[in-house]
């Protein structure tokens, strides 16, 4: 059995570049600390996956693919964040909705780069989903690529060591999650292109009507919260920080699920709104402190928008019925 074992273990390995297992893997006793793996995450020892079931994944994955290695937790070192942790990106869910089956392996998976006309290496990066039957192991889908590395949400880790925002942006970007209504799991990533003009490329894929189709916009910000702890999940997504537009259009916006996909709603998360802009007017005050030069203007459109949002529902509620 030990055997089978280290067997399965070595299988996997081999699905991940000499550079990954040396460099960016962590240490074995790490890695298989339950308070190091999120939700979901699981090692293959955990699975009860078998050598056969490993290679059989395998061998449906074309030759070169490796599995993405993520980072699961991230920690504060003299306000800065860094990654605390890296696990393999290999979940274990429901993420169909037959409740007839086991659950589905969902594995984080890097593609050789395209060699096809118009093909880029933003199609590297792609989500896997295979499920068990009476037959074995069969593969159920493979996303679009969906760019070029799964990594941190950079931008939001930016925000959080400025203030501007709280840790519980800093999420895997890599999750399964429950979008308000399904009983099955959807699949959010957070991947970033090549080139540094596309930046980020998130999103969330949801199953159903016998498809998968992505949900969520596209945003270099980018996270899933419950903002009022009512238990439904919102999008939170913006650009990449407040100056790197007019202020105004910086201001994140929040997407609550809609009956296809999520649909913008801003303005009612009003509390979510009122913190932020008392956020951005702390930021402000720490800059004129520190005599730090910025472009006033950009924050004051900044905090002009935030408090809209934080005052259009009250006045949405204030309008006759």
């Amino acid at each position: 059995m030990r055997r089978l074992v280290l067997y399965a273990c070595l299988t996997l390995t081999s699905l991940l570049p000499s550079a990954v297992r040396a460099q960016d893997a962590p240490p074995r006793g790490r890695i298989r600390a339950g308070r190091a793996l999120p939700p979901h995450y699981v090692l293959p020892i955990d699975v009860d996956l078998m050598a056969a079931d490993l290679k059989a994944m395998h061998s449906m994955l074309p030759p070169g693919s490796v599995v993405a290695t993520v980072p699961v937790s991230y920690r504060s070192v003299e306000g800065h964040i860094e990654v605390a942790h890296r696990a393999f990106a290999i979940l274990s869910g429901n993420v169909d909705g037959d409740t007839r089956a086991d659950k589905e392996i969902v594995l984080g998976v890097y593609f050789p780069s395209s060699a096809s006309p118009g093909g880029t290496q933003d199609d590297r990066a792609r989500i896997v989903v295979f499920k068990h039957t009476p037959r074995g192991w069969i593969w159920q889908w493979t996303s679009p690529g969906l760019g070029y590395v799964f990594d941190c949400p950079r931008f939001n880790i930016q925000e959080v060591e400025q203030g501007l925002d709280e840790a519980v942006v800093l999420q895997p970007p890599l999750r399964m999650v429950k979008i308000d209504g399904d009983a099955h799991y959807s699949i959010a990533y957070f991947a970033w292109s090549k080139s540094s003009q596309v930046g980020g490329l998130p999103g969330v894929y949801r199953y159903s009507a016998g498809r998968w189709r992505n949900v969520a916009p596209q945003a270099d910000r980018f996270s899933l919260r419950d903002l009022n702890g009512d238990g439904e999940l919102q999008v939170v997504a913006g650009t990449r920080f407040v100056g790197y537009g007019s202020g105004d259009d910086d201001v994140p916006r929040v997407y609550r699920w809609g009956r296809r996909g999520f649909e913008e709603a801003s303005s009612q998360f009003p509390r979510f709104y009122r913190e932020l802009a008392e956020a951005y007017r702390k930021h402000v005050r720490q800059l004129e402190d520190t005599h730090q030069a910025f472009a006033r203007d950009v924050w004051e459109r900044a905090i002009r928008k935030a408090e809209s949002f934080a005052t259009a529902a009250v006045n949405t509620r204030a309008l006759p019925q």
